[in-house]
């Protein structure tokens, strides 16, 4: 029987014939139902913390100890995809950090019905944020390594579909099992599908295997950083734009009546939308390059948060809302694919760390910026972010270059020759 690389899955089955591969299909579904579980509580936190003790943090606005623990848990997710991420290359195989990470984040998962000081829940949700980071930089090494160089923007695309679909499903069932059951059940559903993610990875996802000797020729003159970093840039300011409306949620609620239902639509419409860009943007990377699609969803922020900024219904948002999931689905689709290209065996898991660390660090400081510099006005954080994103696409337009498959970024010239003699070997 024929196969696709990184699979095995028949040549004539409906997901090879699109350049997905089976081993990438299995990394996609345990990624969902771990998404889904991480996304369970985001809807709830924000109303979740207005009941507990304050401690030291008591005469903060809302606003502002929401962006504290979305920020807490992006740190350490942040630094712990670089740092777990480089512990796993050394030790050449990814799996055991999967499992540890999930299975962590499921435990802690059911501490939140005992959590009763704003302290506690910042404490778990750092802990939470450092075991998905472990859990997601194994995850992206398997992936580059199972997913097929010429039809990585497909895979790529695929799994950060199918990715989004989870973050969308997650605080939709958040939302509707708190509105049915209460909080405490929607805590112990996410610890409940932390667990199953945990199952199926032990089951169905495939470790690889380090070549240290070929590993370390490869780093002797392999992509420089600074290729990861043009690329984290642009998924940070991208992510950031997207992520500091939770932040408003407390003012959506108290301002425009919002129930809990319709802040997890506000934001689960942009994941839904992702999901439907995000594999096609991926297609079009690989025929035509990454750079119009970094370039071009960057631009395309401005327009859609000025939207957001000047939104006077739930209604208005739920549409801005959907236009910038169009456009981080652009974004990613095509630095996460670029990334994939450039990085080295043997450093996968931190070189995609440190994209993936821009990510994650979007997620944190997204929420604490909108929380800390709403009081200068409503509008100013959207705007500020918008002339964030125009001048990174000025950067990313300017420091790296085209891209069709596995092409190199525009590099100084004394990195370039380097590249250069490392892919005729």
């Amino acid at each position: 029987m024929d196969t696709q690389p990184g699979g095995g899955a028949s040549r004539g089955s409906f997901l090879a014939r699109r350049g997905i591969g089976k081993d990438v299909a299995v990394l996609a579904l345990a990624r969902f139902f771990e998404t889904v579980a991480a996304g369970v509580v985001v809807p709830i936190l924000p109303l979740f913390l207005v009941g507990l003790s304050p401690g030291p943090f008591a005469g903060l606005p809302e606003e502002t100890l929401t962006g504290i623990v979305f920020f807490a848990f992006g740190v350490a997710m942040t630094a712990g995809q670089y740092v777990f991420g480089r512990l796993a290359d050394r030790a050449g195989r990814y799996k055991p950090g999967l499992l540890v990470g999930i299975g962590s984040f499921a435990l802690l998962s059911l501490t939140y019905v005992r959590i009763e000081s704003y302290v506690s829940l910042l404490g778990v949700r750092f802990l939470q944020g450092a075991a998905l980071g472990l859990s997601i930089s194994c995850i992206w090494a398997i992936l580059v390594e199972r997913s097929s160089e010429t039809k990585r923007g497909a895979s790529m695309g695929f799994y950060t579909s199918v990715q989004m679909l989870g973050l969308a499903a997650g605080p939709l069932l958040g939302g509707w099992v708190t509105e049915l059951w209460g909080e405490r059940a929607a805590f112990l559903a996410a610890a409940g599908l932390g667990g199953l993610t945990g199952l199926l990875m032990a089951l169905l996802v495939r470790d690889v295997q380090a070549s240290p000797a070929r590993d370390r020729v490869v780093a002797e003159n392999g992509t420089p950083a600074s290729v990861f970093l043009y690329l984290a840039t642009a998924v940070f300011t991208q992510v950031f734009a997207v992520t500091m409306i939770i932040a408003y949620f407390p003012y959506y609620a108290r301002e425009f009546g919002a129930r809990p239902g319709e802040l997890a639509v506000v934001f689960s419409v942009l994941v839904l939308a992702r999901f439907l860009f995000q594999y096609p943007f991926g297609v079009l990377s690989d025929r035509f390059g990454r750079k119009p699609f970094l370039v071009g969803g960057l631009v395309s922020m401005l327009p859609i948060m000025a939207g957001l900024a000047f939104a006077g219904s739930v209604r208005s948002l739920v549409l801005f809302r959907a236009l910038q999931g169009a456009a981080t689905a652009a974004v990613v689709a095509s630095a996460y694919a670029l990334a994939g290209d450039r990085s080295d065996p043997g450093r996968r898991a931190s070189q995609l760390g440190i994209v993936g660390m821009g990510f994650t660090a979007g997620v944190t400081a997204g929420p604490l910026f909108a929380g800390l510099l709403v009081r200068l006005g409503r509008p100013v954080p959207f705007l500020l972010a918008a002339a964030a994103a125009a001048a990174v696409a000025v950067l990313v337009g300017v420091a790296v270059g085209e891209s069709r498959g596995a092409s190199v970024a525009v590099l100084p010239p004394s990195d370039t020759r380097v590249v250069q003699s490392t892919l005729r070997e």
